[in-house]
């Protein structure tokens, strides 16, 4: 008997410490940091930028994504001062669960389509741009970019990730 309880309990604490570095591999980076670091991979205009820091979070993100703030852990938006010229635009999602990056990712989609449709009749200039926009998910994070190299601030994204770990 006092071994069954003493093999349990060892399962337990294993289990536990399992879960414990699940966590730790899940941290969410600092939001800002990450901003900086994507906003540097390209020639952005002047952008204006909102985070989970600010006041009311939930309206701001919900601009970009309909997603449960409920399962947002972090996030951030940067776009164009000035939208007619310039369809510049980042948003990234940090989830509390990286199961939910799917689904976040699902509604920045929709954000893209939402952006294509109006910059096709408000500023035709700007539509190619808009429709080679970029959305993806890496672990916990869904992400948003249109700007001129949307590979370049991806690799800043990756980048700044593994630097992280």
């Amino acid at each position: 008997m006092k071994r069954a309880i003493a093999m349990i309990l060892c399962v337990v604490l294993l289990a536990g410490g399992l879960f414990a570095c699940k966590k730790a591999e899940t941290q969410t980076v600092s939001m800002y940091d990450l901003s900086r670091a994507m906003l540097a991979a390209t020639d952005f205009d002047e952008m204006t930028y909102v985070s989970s820091a600010d006041t009311d979070p939930a309206n701001l993100l919900s601009y970009a994504s309909d997603i449960d703030y409920d399962l947002v852990d972090a996030f951030f938006m940067a776009f164009a001062k000035d939208g007619k010229g310039n369809a510049d635009e980042l948003c990234v999602i940090a989830l509390k669960d990286a199961a939910n990056a799917a689904a976040a990712e699902a509604s920045l989609k929709q954000h893209l389509e939402k952006r294509i449709s109006l910059y096709a009749t408000y500023d035709p200039t700007q539509s190619k741009k808009v429709e080679n926009g970029l959305v993806f998910s890496q672990g916990q994070y869904a992400v948003f970019i249109v700007s001129n190299d949307n590979a370049a601030v991806k690799s800043a994204f990756t980048t700044y990730l593994s630097d992280q770990k």
